[in-house]
């Protein structure tokens, strides 16, 4: 599925069960809205370990042609900032270069600005990987939050998932029913403890998740096992993007919209009533 299919998938799933849950009768329209929010976060969460997913967008703004922009900028400042390297230390232990009448009357301020070109050229490869980068410092950020502060051990998973990231490949470890079960174990644990907010939000995260998981097992991809690697299943009911997974993509927000309505309905029916005893 793409991302608008997941998407639709993912809230109509967690629309109808937030709705009809137990969990209903004590949540707000606030609270409903959080849920749902996290059940759409969810639904794309998974595609994190894709360089051009919405997820990582969120991370790098840069879009590939950016990044391969950024990649020729960096030869390009790399191949000044060593020539100028060349110059600085010929002049200063007389090493001897080929081309040193051609640069014999460099200026010595722009010689020795060969570190900022170096730089500039690190910079710039630095930036094609900021998604990595910030990927392995959040998960080793949580790491250490856990083992200092002895936290619950969800975030030893989270921070190690994280940390993993920019290793693994596309629909590989987070897109096992394995690895989801983990997140769902530990995310309840978490949660069950706090608010009714919390609570919604990670039962949302939860269901937007699976129905990610759900959503790829009937495409072309399908999904696989951790534990037994060659254990595949894809059902190829439809096509990324084609007129199935546009259907189903349609259908879903037109339900989804009438959860809505009839959720905010059933929660506003004092508002409905004080507005008719004004009218009458």
């Amino acid at each position: 599925m793409n991302k608008s299919g997941h998407l639709a998938l993912g809230v109509a799933l967690g629309s109808a069960y937030l709705s009809l849950a137990p969990l209903a009768s004590t949540l707000t329209l606030a609270g409903f809205g959080i849920g749902v929010a996290a059940v759409g976060i969810g639904s794309l969460a998974p595609d994190i370990d894709h360089k051009t997913s919405t997820a990582s967008k969120v991370i790098s703004p840069f879009s590939p042609q950016t990044r391969r922009s950024l990649k020729s900028a960096a030869g390009v400042l790399a191949l000044i900032g060593a020539l100028l390297l060349a110059v600085f230390l010929n002049r200063r232990f007389g090493i001897g270069i080929p081309f040193e009448q051609a640069v014999i009357s460099l200026p010595d301020g722009l010689i020795g600005s060969f570190p900022f070109w170096l730089a500039a050229s690190v910079f710039c490869l630095l930036l094609t990987k900021i998604r990595d980068l910030v990927l392995f410092g959040v998960g080793a950020f949580v790491l250490y939050a856990w083992y200092a502060y002895q936290l619950h051990w969800f975030f030893a998973f989270l921070g190690g998932a994280l940390f993993i990231l920019p290793l693994v490949r596309h629909r590989g470890v987070i897109h096992t029913p394995e690895f989801a079960i983990c997140l769902t174990l530990g995310l309840w644990s978490v949660a069950s403890g706090g608010s009714a907010f919390v609570y919604a939000s990670a039962l949302g995260f939860i269901i937007g998740w699976w129905s990610h998981l759900v959503g790829d097992l009937f495409g072309q991809e399908g999904i696989h096992s951790l534990v037994v690697p060659r254990l595949r299943v894809a059902l190829h009911l439809f096509r990324n993007g084609g007129p199935m997974e546009k259907l189903i993509t349609r259908f879903c927000w037109v339900c989804s919209t009438a959860i809505w309505v009839i959720y905010v309905v059933m929660k506003s029916q004092w508002v409905i009533h004080a507005v008719w005893q004004l009218v009458r």
